[in-house]
């Protein structure tokens, strides 16, 4: 499905992400500034306040009845945005950068743009060359919901958080929709397709929130210098786990968005907690915990997962400060509280089995392949052998490092918990990841929030020695350390291509089929719905011509009427309940036909045998084919 470079669409693309950049980096930007941050930090750390102020805006939109447009979604953003400036400054008042702090931070200017220019470039060379053209289809699984969910909310005019799930006719329960927030904004605004509105979300997250944010904490915990400056950004992009993985493995946009914005709230918390001279006033301290719960709401708006990826690396990380100083009541109480929601985390897991947790368990694996997965963050194994012994090195040196041993005591408990995930898929493993949805994929891209500070440090720990041996030998070491970095940029590309350029039988939706599903649309008036198999790609034809889809698939088969009609649509005349259904949620057609997708097993059908067997059924005339799909009318039927 990909094709040449569509020039159109990436021009297109590129407003988009304009547009994200302006209304929500540079509000963002502002709000840190003035809850004394210095230039440079508010740079790295105020996207995530400025998403923060978006989504909370379109919400309280959506409850005055207020109409998601430019004008009106601008002057809500404005109004919201001027009322945390106004209680940032009220806070904290006005506060002068001092002489030495002003030298400290423009030393590190070059280094910054570097870094984040090339980590910029880097992102944006392996998503234009695998993806080729933004508006393509990626074939993944969770793709036509988050997709869906874009255009759902677009076209109702709306970028409320509470809206994701309306396209599944599922209003009533909640998914996490900050990333449906900006997608759908751009997409309503600007008028772009959702593929577009989406991945513009997407390559913000991965040429600009993730890079800052990690540059940020490494800053904070490492030290402004010139060289982490310019190698943290670049380094952030060098894991497979995370990002890059989260493209490839069932398009998880909403949680690349949450943990893109984490390491932005560790750095401005351990910048007030760290164990090191001058200490924070009492109102920058307030301000900035202020500033800190702006950030926190945007990455719980984005996925709830974050709220408890927060309050673990939050407890770390205090228990680090406070063991490193013993003076500071707001460190000891803060620290304190992060623990007993920690316990409570906890304990709840043992109680409470949410009905969106993955009940399937995977077969265990031997422990050696999971250790060599855990020790490549995900990548391939000759990444391993460069790569990891410069992360070992890095957390020896943090751990001797006063306050540090929180960076490489967090690496192992989270890669040692991935390793038990593999190893020992059992009950006590589900009850302890569920706020992860037991997925390996997330507990690895937490892990490499450590992993970029311990392989960072070990970097600027080599080059240290370095500077002092023959230029050849130095020489020759740089190029070693830059084989895996290649490594795994090939991968990444690989990774990512694979989603965008996928084999027809790994394909979930082909351009023929979406070809083949405008043409049905045609014959399907305004003001009814279409359903079918969901596992044959149908749905799909609300993205190609906006047709309303009806989708019952696991996610949304409690919604009332859909599953009665997936197992018994060929009863519509018989049963006024399955007549009920049909009626309530305008299903008058079925779409019938095409290949069923790779992925589906026997037991995934058989919900669904009520709406393949109208392909069967004269009751259920065709009005249109296309290709293997047929379009059947629904019979008329009373209640």
């Amino acid at each position: 499905m990909v094709a040449a470079i569509d020039l159109a669409d990436w021009a297109r693309l590129a407003l988009a992400v304009a547009v994200l950049f302006g209304i929500v980096v540079l509000p963002g930007v502002v709000l840190a500034r003035l809850a004394h941050l210095p230039t440079a930090d508010a740079w790295l750390v105020g996207a995530p306040a400025g998403a923060s102020v978006l989504m909370v805006a379109a919400t309280i939109a959506r409850f005055a009845s207020i109409e998601w447009t430019p004008i009106k979604g601008m002057l809500a953003g404005g109004a919201v945005w001027a009322v945390a400036a106004a209680l940032l400054w009220v806070v904290g008042g006005r506060r002068q950068l001092a002489p030495e702090e002003r030298v400290e931070h423009s030393s590190s200017a070059e280094g910054l743009l570097l870094g984040l220019s090339s980590a910029a470039l880097l992102a944006l060379v392996v998503i234009v060359s695998a993806m080729r053209d933004p508006g393509v289809l990626p074939q993944t699984p969770d793709t036509n919901f988050h997709l869906f969910a874009t255009k759902w909310m677009s076209d109702a005019g709306t970028a409320s958080v509470l809206d994701a799930t309306g396209v599944r006719l599922d209003p009533e329960n909640y998914y996490p929709g900050g990333f449906f927030s900006l997608s759908a904004t751009v997409g309503g605004w600007l008028g772009v397709p959702p593929t577009i509105a989406a991945h513009s979300v997407v390559l913000l997250c991965l040429m600009w929130l993730w890079p800052t944010s990690c540059t940020a904490l490494a800053r904070a915990v490492l030290g402004p210098s010139a060289a982490v400056s310019a190698l943290a950004a670049p380094v952030a992009l060098v894991f497979m786990a995370f990002p890059w993985r989260m493209l490839s493995w069932g398009a998880l946009w909403p949680v690349l968005l949450a943990t893109s914005m984490l390491p932005a709230l560790l750095a401005v918390l351990w910048k007030l907690w760290e164990p090191s001279e001058p200490r924070p006033t009492l109102r920058t301290t307030l301000v900035q915990l202020a500033f800190a719960s702006l950030l926190l709401v945007s990455m719980v708006l984005a996925h709830t997962s974050a709220l408890f990826s927060a309050v673990l690396f939050v407890f770390f990380l205090g228990f680090a400060a406070l063991v490193g100083r013993r003076q500071g009541t707001a460190r000891v109480l803060l620290t304190v509280a992060a623990a007993v929601v920690l316990i409570g985390a906890v304990w709840l897991s043992g109680v409470v089995r949410p009905q969106g947790m993955y009940q399937r368990v995977d077969d265990a694996l031997p422990w050696s392949d999971a250790v060599l997965t855990a020790l490549t963050f995900g990548a391939s194994p000759r990444v391993a052998l460069l790569a990891f012994p410069v992360v070992a090195l890095g957390a020896v040196v943090l751990t001797r490092r006063r306050g540090g041993w929180w960076v490489p005591g967090l690496l192992a408990g989270l890669l040692a918990t991935y390793v038990c995930m593999i190893v020992a898929p059992g009950a006590m493993s589900l009850r302890l990841t569920w706020p992860w949805f037991h997925d390996l994929f997330r507990i690895i891209g937490l892990a490499v929030i450590p992993g970029v500070l311990c392989f960072l440090a070990g970097l600027l720990e080599l080059g240290r020695h370095l500077r002092a041996l023959w230029i050849p030998v130095a020489g020759i070491t740089v190029v070693l350390l830059l084989l895996p970095v290649v490594a795994v940029i090939l991968d990444e590309f690989r990774s990512v291509r694979s989603v965008y350029d996928a084999s027809p039988d790994r394909q979930w939706i082909s351009a023929r089929q979406l070809t083949e599903l405008s043409k049905l649309a045609k014959s399907v008036p305004d003001g009814s719905a279409v359903i079918g198999n969901p596992w044959t790609g149908y749905q799909y034809i609300y993205l190609a011509t906006g047709i309303p889809a009806v989708i019952p698939t696991e996610k949304n088969l409690h919604v009332p009427g859909l599953e009665l009609l997936g197992e018994r649509l060929t009863d519509i005349e018989e049963s006024a309940e399955v007549c009920g259904a049909a009626h309530r949620l305008h299903v008058d057609y079925v779409i019938t036909g095409g290949p069923v997708v790779y992925a589906a097993e026997p037991a995934d059908l058989t919900p669904y045998v009520g709406i393949d067997a109208v392909a069967d059924d004269s009751r259920f005339p065709v009005v249109a084919r296309a290709g293997d799909l047929a379009l059947h009318e629904v019979p008329a039927c009373s209640q």
